[in-house]
């Protein structure tokens, strides 16, 4: 995707309208509305902060995709929120590089989640990668079709980032008036040359939930275990070797 933002939602919307489409009726109405109807108030009122609380630039890729796709606003909105309503997901991932690694570092990645239905979206996970006008980095995501945000990314110079709840050991505590982090992830991944500028990003930003997250360049990865009120950066416990539940493990906390 190439251009304004709003230009990038075009065409996005008009590349992945049947997988939008479907992510919307297998999900959103066939099994929330249909058979959780009590939810759907929760999933309306989670995809309501969630836009409001949203930068601009992701606004906007919204209301091009509202142009394009076939679908409305307000079920981009739904379809951009599914996850959020979905239960919280117990993802993991393993960094390894020098003496365990034959090559350059490479980060291993489960992205899973309880609800057994979310086996039917499996054919919506997609990779978009969006080269924005407005001088940011190029940046790739890897997610389900209508997600505007990063759970799992990787910038043009190298730099990746990957998300994992962490609510088992940092509780379940959410603020409703801050950007959801995952926009923010996304935002630090447009922004960031280097693994630095992530350390500096880490602790000045205030995380909406609890959360780990994994993050790496070319040449080390470590962990931030973050909740609404403090972090803790994590190096790796072996030269070479990381991996990240959902518990923390720093003994600080």
């Amino acid at each position: 995707l190439r251009g304004t933002w709003r230009q990038m939602g075009r065409q996005y919307g008009a590349l992945m309208a049947p997988e939008l489409k479907h992510v919307y009726e297998a999900a959103i109405i066939g099994e929330i509305a249909l058979k959780k109807p009590e939810n759907m108030q929760l999933m309306r009122a989670t995809a309501d902060a969630y836009y409001a609380n949203a930068p601009f630039r992701f606004r906007e890729l919204l209301a091009g995709m509202a142009e394009t796709s076939g679908l409305k606003s307000e079920e981009l909105m739904l379809v951009n929120s599914v996850e959020q309503v979905s239960g919280l997901s117990q993802c993991s991932g393993l960094a390894a590089w020098g003496s365990y690694a034959a090559g350059p570092l490479v980060y291993g990645r489960n992205y899973d989640y309880f609800p057994a239905w979310f086996k039917k979206l499996a054919q919506d996970i997609t990779v978009a990668v969006f080269h924005p006008g407005d001088g940011s980095l190029s940046v790739l995501t890897v997610g389900y079709a209508g997600e505007m945000y990063a759970v799992n990314g990787l910038n043009e110079k190298g730099i990746f980032a990957e998300l994992n709840n962490g609510t088992p050991s940092g509780g379940s505590l959410r603020f409703t008036n801050r950007t959801h982090i995952t926009q923010s992830l996304f935002s630090l991944l447009l922004e960031a040359p280097d693994l630095k500028y992530a350390d500096a990003f880490f602790h000045t930003t205030n995380s909406s939930g609890a959360f780990i997250i994994g993050v790496a360049d070319g040449e080390r990865a470590k962990a931030y275990e973050w909740t609404t009120f403090a972090v803790v950066d994590s190096e790796a416990a072996a030269d070479g070797l990381m991996v990240v539940t959902n518990h923390f493990a720093d003994k600080s906390w």
